[in-house]
């Protein structure tokens, strides 16, 4: 799924620059003439800064309620859903933190 958001995130850039495949200019340098930053990092950034907003929510708030219950439903046949608590694992196992360590980070954000 990265690689297709990035396909069309760099063939959108290229189009507003007016630069074609043919030019072969590498996408790092379409990028950085544009200003603009991987899509994918935003993203990432924008999944933790909701992590730590609920993380940070008093328990009575619904969203962290039902965020923790962690509801189960029978299992479908075929692949695993992804959850958003997977997505969350990836992302902050690719930044060397733990859930515990990512947690606390949050709660002491708000003191």
């Amino acid at each position: 799924m990265k690689s297709k958001i990035q396909a069309i995130d760099m063939k959108y850039l290229r189009k507003v620059k007016g630069i074609t495949r043919r030019d072969r200019i590498k996408n790092d340098v379409v990028r950085d003439k544009l200003g603009a930053k991987h899509i994918i990092k935003f993203v990432e950034k924008q999944k933790l800064k909701w992590f730590g907003h609920t993380c940070s929510m008093k328990n009575n708030r619904q969203v962290k309620q039902i965020w923790e219950a962690g509801i189960q439903k029978s299992k479908a046949k075929g692949r695993p859903r992804k959850t958003w608590n997977d997505e969350i694992s990836k992302v902050l196992q690719e930044k060397g933190k733990t859930w515990t360590e990512a947690k606390t980070l949050a709660k002491n954000k708000k003191e």
